[in-house]
């Protein structure tokens, strides 16, 4: 798996030719959720159970709201941080 900046996916469509229309974050909703997680899985001792499945199924219904919510925001702008970066380019 490779992980790209949103500066480096720019600067790839660009070297490609292409002209860069759109370029923001995703996903900021689970930055901190993602930064709990990494914190209690280098805390927890080796070979404990992961997180189960029930914790999931109850936070997929707020997660669900939350992207809905920022689907909504990023038809209007930019997000500065996120878990996912996108570009959208095309050839000029």
């Amino acid at each position: 798996m490779r992980r790209y900046s949103l500066e480096r996916l720019r600067s790839l469509a660009s070297d490609a030719g292409m002209t860069v229309a759109r370029a923001t974050y995703a996903n900021s909703f689970l930055v901190a959720p993602a930064v709990g997680q990494a914190i209690a899985q280098r805390l927890r001792p080796r070979g404990s159970a992961p997180t189960s499945d029930l914790e999931h199924d109850r936070l997929g219904g707020v997660f669900g709201r939350l992207a809905a919510a920022e689907r909504r925001l990023l038809a209007r702008r930019d997000l500065p941080l996120g878990l996912s970066a996108a570009v959208v380019a095309g050839k000029p």
